[in-house]
């Protein structure tokens, strides 16, 4: 009994003493036992998302912290046909722009993008085309910011979203009918009384060359205000007044930026359930060209992520009446004057490295009456491709 005593005893301290000299080898230090159970690191195995992670130019802790390239390709081929015996099928490059991003200290920053020409021989012989974007921001808290130059008075909740983001190849028919180019002005973004709100002013008119800003025609107002009504939905209210008179009347090289309408206004929403999400939109526009006619229209999308990178959209929208917007006026021409538009698209978006890459495929059917009250009706196929940096 005695023996078996001494040598648990003998035992234990050993197993003491073999801890405490294995502790002092690895952690170097007398006294104190770590244990190094650290495994090597591998890497991420590369894949072509890796690309968009390499767009800085600069990055430093001055009054300019980072510069990086920013821009998008939209390219597209349609089959497009109506009952008019019109048709067309080619691929587009819908949107080709480069540009560059400042970050600032004092939570400025500043973009610009330009147009690149995608003609065969340049516009003007040159591979800028245009001006799209130029804005230096301002936003030293989530509820308040300032954005001063050329932007997008965004109103409805189809043109609010980027097209980087946007869910299907083209905005509504009743969208686009109504709403403004970019245009130069100052928007004031702030919180107050449990809303979101926007304040916009821009000149109505650009320079038809370039497009930087003129002031020979008038002026362009914007209210937006937005609020969650429910942890899945909220709620937009856009206002938009164009000086329309003061527009057409611009003289020398001006354009019209503005819409075409004196008054729109639009009610939308946004909702997200999981894996499925719905926008809507109630627009309407009084005083086309400052003397009439009205119009309005709605929007209703629907969308379900069938995998993540899988992802189905629909969209039915209604148009009272206006020009043939994209896709159909690529056959019909967007001066026709249309009325009772309906269309009706199904589509599926594979997101290869989220929307800064992703294939595109859909269908649009439209139909209502043209310019003579004779039926219209035509198909519209869509593949394409669209990414962003």
């Amino acid at each position: 009994m005695k023996n078996n005593n001494r040598m648990t005893k003998l035992f234990t301290t050993a197993s003491a003493a073999a801890v405490l000299a294995g502790g002092s080898l690895v952690a170097g230090d007398y006294g104190k036992a770590v244990i190094d159970d650290k495994m090597p690191i591998e890497a991420d195995p590369w894949t072509i998302c890796n690309v968009f992670d390499h767009t800085t130019l600069y990055e430093g802790n001055g009054f300019v912290e980072k510069v990086k390239i920013i821009g998008r390709y939209q390219g597209q081929f349609h089959d497009v046909s109506d009952n008019l015996n019109a048709s067309s099928r080619r691929w587009d490059h819908r949107r080709w722009r480069a540009g560059v991003q400042v970050d600032m200290a004092n939570d400025l920053k500043f973009k610009s993008t330009f147009n690149l020409d995608t003609s065969p021989n340049f516009n003007g012989n040159r591979f800028v085309s245009s001006l799209e974007e130029m804005v230096i921001e301002w936003e030293p808290s989530d509820d308040f910011y300032v954005v001063v130059g050329k932007q997008k008075p965004a109103i409805t909740r189809e043109y609010a979203t980027s097209s980087k983001k946007i869910l299907t190849f083209e905005r509504s028919q009743i969208v686009n009918e109504v709403v403004a180019d970019k245009s130069w002005g100052v928007a004031v973004g702030f919180a107050a009384a449990g809303l979101n709100h926007e304040v916009g002013v821009f000149a109505n008119t650009y320079d038809n060359d370039w497009r930087t800003t003129n002031f020979n025609g008038g002026a362009m107002l914007t209210y937006r205000t937005s609020a969650q009504i429910t942890e899945a939905t909220e709620i937009f209210f856009d206002y938009q007044y164009n000086d329309v008179d003061g527009m057409n009347t611009a003289v020398g090289n001006a354009a019209g930026s503005g819409s075409a309408y004196e008054h729109v206004l639009a009610l939308g929403t946004e909702s997200e359930f999981g894996a499925f999400g719905l926008v809507t939109d109630i627009i309407y526009a009084a005083d086309k060209n400052g003397n009439g006619p009205d119009t309005h229209g709605f929007v209703v999308m629907p969308s379900y992520d069938i995998t993540d990178k899988l992802q189905f959209v629909a969209k039915y929208a209604y148009m009272d009446r206006g020009g043939l917007q994209r896709p159909q006026s690529r056959v019909g021409g967007e001066a026709n004057d249309f009325s009772d538009l309906h269309t009706f698209y199904a589509g599926l978006n594979y997101r290869i490295c989220g929307d800064k890459l992703k294939l595109m495929a859909g269908y649009e059917y439209a139909t209502g009456e043209d310019g003579n009250g004779a039926d219209y009706n035509s198909d519209s196929w869509l593949v394409g491709v669209r990414t962003y940096w």
